[in-house]
């Protein structure tokens, strides 16, 4: 950050950051039982930057159907690993579910931009085994021949990672000191014919 920033009496703030690098905007209350915020910049190269955005955050209690965007959640290419740049909010979420013990929570994570091919790549890791049936000479006797059925295991290849990633969201919470057994998972991969809008977007539900 290229200033300190002060605060004035409303709370607002104005900071100048410097090109070039991933930044975290992250507010919270002192009690965990109130939703934080949390909003990425990334300035690095090949990302369109805005000279000026302004930025409105409120923290609300947290209850049941309450929902969030993990922005800063991500996983390393072509893979369920979690990206270390996910660390910070990820532990910003078990603090917050070991605080709120009476509430179930949801990691959803969505894939835009479902892909298959028989081809295997190094973005589609995902196996996915097809039985095929297609017709077989069957030597009856010396003289016969029928054509019977017969069966065969093709595979096709996909980039549906999100259960995989999912998973390793929790185990990482888990880690963290959250409780298993309040934790449930939920994912979806639909297809996206456009390009810059395929993305993967974790969210947390409470219940």
């Amino acid at each position: 950050i290229l200033n300190t920033p002060q605060a004035d009496a409303k709370g607002n703030f104005t900071a100048y950051i410097p090109e070039g690098n991933l930044y975290g905007l992250f507010v919270e209350a002192p009690t965990e039982n109130f939703k934080y915020f949390m909003k990425r910049f990334d300035l690095t190269a090949g990302n369109k930057v805005q000279n000026f955005e302004r930025v409105s955050a409120s923290l609300k209690l947290l209850g049941p159907g309450d929902e969030m965007e993990l922005t800063t959640v991500s996983f390393n290419s072509f893979s369920s690993e979690i990206n270390p740049i996910s660390i910070i909010e990820l532990q910003k979420v078990a603090k917050m579910m070991k605080g709120n013990p009476a509430i179930n929570f949801n990691i959803d994570v969505a894939l835009f931009g479902y892909l298959k091919d028989s081809i295997q790549t190094k973005e589609l890791t995902e196996p996915l085994p097809d039985t095929v049936v297609y017709q077989k000479e069957f030597q009856v006797d010396s003289v016969t021949i029928e054509m019977r059925d017969s069966t065969a295991i093709e595979y096709l290849y996909h980039n549906d990672r999100t259960k995989k990633q999912a998973q390793s969201i929790v185990d990482f919470l888990v880690r963290q000191g959250a409780k298993p057994d309040k934790i449930s998972i939920t994912t979806k991969a639909v297809e996206e014919l456009v390009a810059e809008k395929r993305k993967t977007v974790v969210y947390l539900k409470m219940k």
